[in-house]
């Protein structure tokens, strides 16, 4: 769906965040009636939610961007994969899980995969985005486990994701209109100063 959208909108900083929030309405709709409309707060939840919905919007803008560079296919490895790696060393960074022949080979495969699936000579403008997909969307893994891991007062899993789509909605529609109000800033300026040069007239202070 994104790199549908991108392709009939583009991939800017305003039509990323554009889809960001349209996206997360929709979201929001569907939890809201599968929660039955009930909602609870927290102060640790509100927290993690602003953290994850951060993320995700860093997600989106980096999702479409990589998107003008690589295909489909390669975009979702590095989403997959990142959404693997990183819990994964959470886990036993952090959380004190074992560390098994079976996890190690995943990790090798992975590699290889990545490996096998990047063409030799590829472009290498862009990669930034790439690997900002692969990290942001193994960031939204962790900060999950975080979540559910932690002892703070928290609310249930359904109600964190209603709060993760308010605080999206939130952030990326107060990105969305800054950007229009300096867009149309910039369309007056340039409308004044193209009329001023065609009437061959002075420009006021």
């Amino acid at each position: 769906l994104q790199d549908v959208y991108r392709k009939k909108r583009g991939s800017g900083l305003k039509i990323s965040m554009e889809s960001a929030l349209i996206g997360s309405m929709s979201a929001l709709i569907i939890l809201l009636i599968i929660n039955g409309f009930s909602l609870e707060i927290t102060g640790f939840t509100l927290l993690m939610a602003m953290v994850a919905a951060a993320n995700s919007i860093a997600f989106t803008f980096c999702a479409f961007k990589s998107l003008d560079y690589i295909n489909l296919s390669l975009f979702s490895l590095f989403a997959m994969l990142g959404g693997m790696v990183l819990p994964f060393f959470q886990g036993i960074l952090f959380y004190h899980e074992s560390i098994t022949i079976a996890k190690c080979l995943c990790v090798v495969f992975i590699c290889v995969a990545l490996a096998f699936t990047v063409e030799k000579g590829e472009k290498k403008k862009g990669a930034i985005f790439y690997i900002g997909i692969f990290i942001l969307n193994g960031m939204a893994g962790v900060i999950s486990k975080i979540f559910t891991a932690s002892n703070f007062p928290k609310t249930s899993a359904a109600a964190y994701s209603i709060w993760i789509a308010i605080c999206t909605i939130v952030f990326s529609g107060l990105i969305w209109i800054t950007l229009t109000y300096i867009d149309k800033r910039k369309n007056i300026c340039y409308n004044y100063l193209r009329q001023k040069i065609i009437e061959k007239k002075p420009f006021k202070e």
